[in-house]
């Protein structure tokens, strides 16, 4: 999942004893894609993370009547709602303020809002994997269209869309990367003859932000895609 893997990027660290009152940071972005050939989708995807567990979380924009369910990922301290292929459209999402309502296991109800604003990120194209000849069995991944990124990060999923491999932060203005243990790490190691997808996701963090603090502060996300077969 999208969400789960955004999760392990950025390490969100909790602690049910922690003394604090209940704090929550809420963020919407934009993810693009391309949904068929030489069509980009455009879709919203919705996180809350809080530093005490939650007991539930919905979302709504504002001017609208109903709100949008939140989800618990991968645990309570995280709540939110990643976009399927149903929602994606090719018109880009409109600006707006969103209204979250965070509801902790213990303690008042919280509301926060976040504002989102398109910015047109572009969708980053794999040109080229490859498999080292000798030498480790991992791939050499090429691409264009990262430039206008704060960062990369390139992941690794499965045929049932489980990410198994996912790098640290990688620099916007390299176009190539090579699979390994030291800027990335393998949750499950891939098997002979797996399907597998490559994604290069570039992220856009909103604007007077430090890329320090991504995590609760991205704008656009836009993911490029390529199935190999591993050898």
């Amino acid at each position: 999942m999208l969400l789960l893997a955004l999760i392990m990027l950025i390490g969100v660290a909790c602690t049910k004893d922690d003394p604090e009152p209940f704090k929550a940071y809420c963020d919407v972005f934009q993810v693009n894609r391309m949904i068929a050939s030489e069509t980009a989708g455009h879709a919203l995807a919705y996180f809350v993370y809080g530093q005490q567990p939650i007991k539930s979380a919905t979302v709504l924009r504002s001017g609208d009547v109903d709100p949008i369910v939140l989800n618990e990922i991968p645990n309570t301290f995280s709540f939110g709602k990643e976009p399927v292929e149903s929602d994606y459209d090719t018109t880009v999402v409109a600006a707006g303020e969103f209204i979250f309502n965070i509801v902790p296991e213990t303690g008042e109800a919280v509301n926060d809002s976040d504002y989102f604003s398109p910015q047109n990120l572009e969708i980053p194209e794999i040109i080229e994997v490859t498999w080292p000849s000798t030498g480790p069995d991992m791939p050499v991944i090429k691409w264009d269209g990262t430039t206008n990124a704060d960062f990369v990060v390139v992941k690794i999923k499965d045929s049932e869309g489980k990410y198994i491999y996912s790098t640290k932060k990688l620099s916007p203005s390299i176009n190539s990367f090579t699979t390994n243990a030291v800027d990335g790490s393998f949750i499950v190691q891939p098997e002979k003859e797996g399907i597998y997808t490559i994604e290069v996701q570039s992220f856009l963090v909103e604007e007077n932000i430090n890329v320090s603090y991504a995590q609760f502060n991205i704008e656009e996300l836009s993911i490029g895609e390529w199935e190999v077969v591993w050898p």
